[in-house]
């Protein structure tokens, strides 16, 4: 006698073993997406599968599996399988029996084998089999449901008139002018790779670059998550590269400068991760890559450009339809799921009204960031010497403060090596963003920022490496005249004689601290210059011993003394005087 009813499969190898028939709804079914297929969830399987429990509702009628609703519990919150990296979620299911196998499989949630409090399935597209049957189900007795948009997911629709909409954006002013630009620097190419091997090859670089460019937002990237790397790298051995996976890179003279980690399925081209190299930042290599894409859509007749979820303002520039993605909350009846489903409704509504609620997030977030920065530096420093250091900066900033530099320079003789076993690299704005993953704390959006208007008028980062770990980051610019706005004031100017060149702004790790490495960097970085015959000059603050030490047996002597005096905060006092603390210019 046939068998109806609903399973739940909680084992992976028994789900495997559904292959032929999820491969089978997959094609059948129009609405799905290689987000929904079973390479996908393997991918995400292994990646996030260790900290998961698998769920797996599967819908048979007559002995034929009808419908597969793949879910996983993570804590206490069943999702999708898929997540978090899927853009479109949805259920796979014979086209006409979505509405049977939708109430069957929510029928059965709330006796699933893994405990769940709440149940989050996020990222269903407006047109997707749960969207399109939830308002012909009975609902389920003992589940909570809440239903809210959740993310747009600009378009570009090709399927009629594709000529003219594809001329249109590929004549735009912008994309032109940045693909001259950067075709100035050298042989122009764009590339779909093939070879699995060559793909795995520039992942490391794609990870990189994605890392290097989030950093210079405040932000970190997904691929700071070793899992999230795992995942990327399941997805180039499940999915086909002639076929599905479309891995673009741009390169100019075989240097990768933007790449495009993103998918071709059912005539369409999804967008899903790009990267640039953000020492060409100036260049745009994003708008190459964006331009070779049409370019791409154009010669293969592509009916779609779907930029998938978000409302970045650069895809208003060449989407001409919008579509919707939703999410459905779902909570077991009870006090608690009632609780849950008035915060998530209190949360929507806070949403939808960004401007009435925008001071309290304000607030909300300094006091978070703030409550951070001071676990983290009493974590570094201890509750006591943070104490410390904040009575006096309260009084440093109210009532009174002095501020001294210490300006140094060589007499042109070049010191002998260093015994620091120390590696002298010239840093680019990427080195620097990517550092942020494991020093945050120093390199902030602001000072990143700085770097990359420092790099602009010519100055040169240099970073030291000691045993493959970062000992030491340091700034070297030429100038005629030496002065320290963030130690003093802009005021204290001392004019040189002729260009020289300055080190400043160094730093040091924590960790690396007391191993005499200023000292290593400083003389290493005389000798390089060696060749110009120019003079060094650098400068510290007053207070900092450590550095005064390491900077005068690097060979430099003190030759002025810049310092502010300021009451109140207002009333301010400049001064620099030589070295015999002879004043050669004040100010008030």
């Amino acid at each position: 006698m046939p068998q109806n009813g609903t399973d739940i499969i909680t084992d992976f190898p028994e789900l495997e073993r559904l292959a032929p028939d999820w491969e089978r709804l997959w094609k059948r079914d129009p609405r799905a997406t290689i987000f929904g297929g079973l390479p996908w969830a393997r991918a995400s399987w292994q990646a996030y599968g260790s900290s998961r429990s698998l769920c797996v509702l599967v819908v048979r009628r007559e002995d034929r599996v009808a419908g597969i609703l793949p879910l996983a519990v993570e804590g206490d919150t069943l999702r999708f399988l898929g997540d978090p990296r899927s853009d479109y979620n949805d259920m796979l299911c014979d086209p006409d029996m979505g509405s049977e196998v939708l109430e069957s499989a929510l029928g059965v949630l709330c006796k699933a084998p893994v405990p769940w409090r709440c149940c989050i399935l996020q990222n269903i597209p407006e047109t997707s089999n749960i969207m399109s049957h939830l308002p012909r189900i009975a609902r389920p007795k003992g589940l909570l449901f809440h239903l809210a948009h959740e993310a747009i997911c600009p378009f570009v629709d090709l399927t009629s008139d594709a000529d003219r909409i594809l001329a249109d954006i590929l004549k735009k002013k912008s994309l032109k002018r940045y693909q001259n630009k950067l075709g100035r620097l050298g042989q122009l190419e764009f590339r779909h790779l093939t070879d699995r091997a060559e793909i795995k090859d520039h992942l490391p670089n794609l990870f990189r670059q994605h890392i290097a460019r989030r950093a210079l937002e405040g932000e970190n990237s997904l691929f700071c998550d070793s899992a999230a790397r795992v995942f990327y790298e399941c997805l180039v051995d499940e999915l086909d590269p002639d076929r599905e996976l479309r891995f673009a890179v741009v390169e100019i003279d075989r240097r990768p400068v933007a790449y495009h980690f993103g998918f071709e399925d059912r005539g369409a081209l999804l967008w899903y991760k790009p990267s640039f190299d953000v020492d060409l930042w100036d260049y745009s290599p994003g708008e190459v890559l964006i331009k070779k894409l049409f370019e791409y859509v154009r010669e293969h007749q592509l009916r779609k450009f779907d930029f998938t979820v978000g409302g970045e303002a650069f895809k208003g520039r060449f989407a001409n339809r919008v579509a919707n993605n939703y999410a459905l909350h779902l909570f077991r009846h009870g006090p608690s799921g009632s609780a849950n489903k008035l915060i998530l409704h209190t949360k929507n509504t806070i949403k939808k009204h960004p401007t009435m609620f925008r001071a309290p997030r304000s607030v909300l977030s300094f006091v978070r960031d703030s409550v951070q920065r001071l676990r983290s530096a009493a974590d570094r420093h201890g509750v006591l010497t943070m104490a410390r250091k904040l009575v006096l900066g309260a009084w440093h900033g109210a009532v009174f403060s002095r501020d001294e530099v210490l300006v140094f320079s060589t007499d042109g003789a070049i010191p002998e090596p260093t015994a620091e076993d120390l590696e002298i690299r010239e840093g680019t704005l990427s080195d620097l963003a990517c550092l942020t993953e494991t020093h945050g704390d120093f390199l902030t959006v602001g000072r990143l920022a700085e770097a990359r208007q420092r790099l602009r008028r010519g100055d040169r980062l240099c970073t030291a490496w000691k045993a493959g770990e970062l000992a030491h980051i340091t700034w070297t610019g030429s100038r005629e005249e030496i002065t320290a706005p963030f130690e003093v004031c802009d005021k204290c100017r001392i004019k040189l004689k002729e260009p020289a060149t300055l080190i400043f702004d160094c730093w040091t790790p924590p960790r690396m601290r007391g191993q005499g490495i200023c000292r290593g960097v400083l003389v290493a970085l005389i000798i390089r210059d060696r060749e110009t015959e120019t003079e060094h000059w650098t400068y510290c603050r007053g207070e900092d011993i450590t550095s005064i030490r390491d900077i005068k047996r690097a060979g430099f002597r003190l030759r002025y003394r810049m310092r502010r005096t300021r009451f109140f905060r207002y009333i301010e006092f400049n001064r620099v005087s030589t070295e015999k603390d002879q004043q050669v210019d004040s100010s008030v």
